[in-house]
């Protein structure tokens, strides 16, 4: 079963109603809390402030039905066939009542989320609990002609930040694409008389950004093209204002390209990190490059979820968005230069090999002056420090980095940081169940359980179980299904293999490092603070208090409260594995010098 969670709310499923098919779709929370919905890209649902994970597919689509058009009527009939298409079941208006008796479970006592009406249902929501409402209070006011004030600019920007992607991706109702692109013709609407205002205005700067975004959201919308044959003409004749510098050309740079490797179809959870991501990368403002930072251990999802962020936010980058690879902790290779990561993203910007110059010095230079004037994002996945990332940052403000790591960024400057920790067991069960898609319907709810522990609550573990199941014969899942599993250290997978994953974090360490990692790893210590350390180390407070911030550092820590963590259980295993062939690991194990004999 699908759980609902919120935060610190407890949640429990619900029994059916008579008559109403038990399925994984529906589920009634316990609690009371205040609801937003929003509808301007993946479909959010968030009680008091947090995430709320709300049912399966058809769950979504009913929502999504109903936040597409908040505070009005939607037939019931509607509402079926947005959730089934054409063949609902017999019992589909019962499950949708389910639904609505769900969320007003989950909302205030004193608010009835989803009110009934004549034949159907109402999202009684106001501009403040649904992102469409907020969106058309904020766009509404927006001026015809005249100065701008300071209050109104923020208003602005705070209404295209409300659109996070084409409205309810990934849970678009059957036959909702008439309300879908209703939407999509107001925000093209709004981001080109935006334009044409700040324009009109001398703010050049963010004029031209809400252009090259209309043109990257709505370039096959002709309603867009006269507003932006418009803008361009009043931008190439306006005279800019000391609100920003002059000399702002509208027309964007020639190349326009993305390299960003497949989205993550199965992608599930993670939705309060991936929304401070995509709330760090935000280039309206025009005042610096905005950087996001993500950081965890390995096999956490870092990758994943700035790949999902930079399919979210790419139409703010109309002149492109660049990947790579920095190779910072991948098992048997060396981390990239920074003049070849320069050379890698020029030739992704459209630049001919045998013009790079050679000169390491003379890239930087050239990457900075490719990069001066464009609105770009960069994503630069697996990095092993800060100088391998500092410099590759664009000069642009209207440009982007999102960076992964192993290790928290700290000297980044201006980096917004976003730490990834393990994911709950309920989004892990989702996870593995969205993964195995019904292929192994022999396996139960505690097997599958038993299957999240052995993956150690890691999504790389979780395909690496997904991986064996599949794989596994008849008289293999007999062996499962009895927990006759072997380490999962032990296991590979074609492209995965977790403990040489989880052992390039230890190898990193440097020398000193590394023995007292392996000497913690190898005590029985489980709750960490400094002055375990000390003991297991045997030395002083400052020495034990400079290890622990390093382990944390590198995610080789993972905190439980303040100055108190834990060892993530497979990696100590793997330390464990790698102290044989490391060598001593204590002083006491030290071999004596020739000296001392």
């Amino acid at each position: 079963m699908c759980l609902v969670s919120a935060g610190e709310a407890t949640v429990r499923p619900s029994v059916p109603p008579a008559g109403v098919e038990a399925d994984d779709e529906f589920t009634v929370p316990g609690g009371s809390m205040d609801l937003a919905v929003n509808a301007l890209g993946p479909l959010e649902l968030r009680a008091s402030g947090r995430a709320v994970s709300f049912g399966g597919p058809v769950a979504r689509r009913i929502l999504s039905r109903l936040a597409l058009r908040p505070d009005e009527s939607v037939a019931m009939e509607d509402l079926v066939a947005g959730a089934w298409g054409e063949r609902p079941p017999a019992t589909a208006e019962q499950q949708v009542r389910k639904l609505v008796s769900s969320l007003r479970l989950l909302a205030t006592d004193s608010w009835e989320v989803v009110k009934t009406t004549a034949g159907g249902y109402r999202l009684s929501v106001g501009a403040t609990e649904s992102d469409v409402l907020r969106f058309r209070a904020l766009s509404g006011a927006l001026p015809s002609r005249g100065t701008l004030e300071d209050r109104q600019i923020e208003d602005f920007h705070r209404a295209a930040r409300l659109w996070r992607g084409s409205p309810v991706t990934g849970s678009v109702p059957h036959g909702a694409e008439a309300d879908i692109e209703a939407l999509r013709h107001e925000h093209v609407l709004f981001l080109l008389a935006m334009s044409r205002t700040f324009a009109e205005s001398g703010i050049g700067l963010q004029a031209r950004h809400y252009v090259l975004q209309a043109q990257s959201f709505y370039a096959d919308s002709l309603d867009a093209q006269d507003l932006l044959a418009e803008c361009r003409q009043v931008l190439n004749t306006r005279t800019t204002t000391s609100r920003e510098p002059a000399g702002i050309a509208l027309e964007p740079p020639s190349v326009r390209h993305s390299s960003l490797p497949r989205d993550v179809r199965d992608f599930r959870g993670r939705t309060d990190e991936l929304r401070e991501a995509i709330a760090g990368l935000d280039p309206s403002t025009g005042s610096t490059t905005d950087i996001v930072a993500l950081s965890g251990m390995a096999g956490v999802g870092k990758s994943a979820l700035a790949v999902r962020t930079a399919y979210e936010v790419q139409h703010r980058y109309p002149d492109g968005v660049l990947f790579i690879d920095l190779l910072g902790y991948t098992p048997g290779r060396d981390a990239m230069p920074t003049h070849a990561a320069v050379a890698s993203l020029l030739v992704q910007l459209g630049c001919e090999e045998s013009d790079i110059p050679s000169s390491p010095s003379a890239r930087l230079a050239m990457w900075r002056a490719r990069t001066r004037d464009r609105a770009l994002l960069v994503v630069a996945d697996n990095a092993s420090s800060t100088r391998a990332v500092s410099e590759l940052v664009p000069t642009s403000p209207h440009a982007a980095m999102l960076v992964t790591s192993r290790r928290l960024l700290g000297a980044l400057a201006g980096a917004k940081h976003v730490r990834l920790a393990p994911p709950s067991s309920e989004t892990c069960l989702e996870i593995l169940t969205t993964y195995l898609d019904g292929r192994a319907p022999y396996l139960t709810p505690k097997t599958l359980a038993g299957l999240v522990e052995w993956a150690g609550h890691l999504p790389l573990g979780l395909r690496l179980a997904c991986a064996q199941v599949l794989s596994a014969s008849m008289r293999d899942c007999k062996a499962w299904l009895n927990d006759e599993v072997p380490d999962v250290l032990d296991v590979e997978a074609p492209g995965i293999d977790l403990f040489d994953t989880l052992a390039e974090s230890v190898l990193k360490l440097q020398d000193e490092r590394r023995r007292e990692f392996l000497q913690l790893a190898a005590s029985p210590v489980e709750i960490i603070t400094v002055e375990s350390i000390r003991r297991v180390l045997g030395r002083g407070h400052q020495d034990a208090r400079r290890a622990c911030m390093a382990f944390d550092e590198c995610h080789l820590l993972l905190p439980v409260d303040d100055q108190v963590f834990r060892m993530h259980p497979l990696v100590r295993a793997t330390a464990r594995r790698l102290a044989p062939s490391l060598g001593p690991t204590s002083p006491s194990e030290q071999p004596a010098s020739a000296g001392s004999a």
